[in-house]
């Protein structure tokens, strides 16, 4: 969106607390989610927590 950062605030995992959801800055309440092997930034329902947990490796 234009005037919009691509800031995001890591957060537990919405579907595991072993992972990472990361919400918008802009946006509070979305997440980044992969939908059908995209990132898109978007409302997260309960089905969808899955999809928007992340597990990081260092």
């Amino acid at each position: 969106m234009e005037g919009s950062s691509s800031a995001f605030l890591q957060r537990g995992g919405l579907s595991d607390a072993a992972g990472a959801s990361f919400e918008s800055v802009d946006v509070p309440g979305s997440y980044l989610v992969l939908r059908q092997g995209a990132l898109a930034v978007a409302k997260v329902g309960k089905n969808e927590r899955p999809a928007a947990t992340f597990f990081l490796r260092s």
